[in-house]
């Protein structure tokens, strides 16, 4: 219904299930001075998943574990909060679809030190980025 300009990295169906997956090539979504991060979306039959890959100055410092959150400060003032599950973030169509009707305005990356402390950093994120987010939503729903 939406993906007219979309670009998969997989685009199947599994000849014995039936099931489809999709995958999103990745789009650029944090650009920063000394960092950079990536969005890739996954629907696999009627589960969908956030991949983010971020690279920045403190990430040899830093891990993600499962459990850590990342949150989405859209333009409108609501909040979407993800959680990471079996390296990557679960996220509902209803949350999808909040995100592709609201631009992000900032990112709340969640991550743990050296020190084992949880903390996090605040990413803001650019127009053309969250628009990007946007448009890969609509490949996936």
């Amino acid at each position: 219904m939406y993906s007219q300009n979309c670009k998969y990295a997989i685009n199947d169906i599994d000849m014995f299930t039936g099931k489809m997956t999709k995958l999103t090539k990745e789009k650029k979504f944090i650009e920063t001075f000394d960092s950079e991060g990536h969005i890739a979306l996954q629907k696999a039959d009627t589960t969908f998943t956030l991949i983010l890959s971020y690279r920045t100055s403190f990430s040899k410092k830093a891990t993600v574990k499962d459990g850590a959150e990342l949150s989405f400060l859209l333009e409108d003032g609501k909040i979407i909060t993800l959680i990471k599950a079996s390296g990557n973030y679960s996220v509902s169509s209803g949350q999808l679809k909040t995100l592709m009707t609201n631009k992000t305005k900032t990112l709340r990356y969640y991550y743990t030190n050296q020190g084992d402390v949880y903390k996090f950093v605040d990413i803001e994120i650019k127009k053309s980025n969250a628009e990007a987010l946007m448009d890969l939503i609509k490949c996936v729903l």
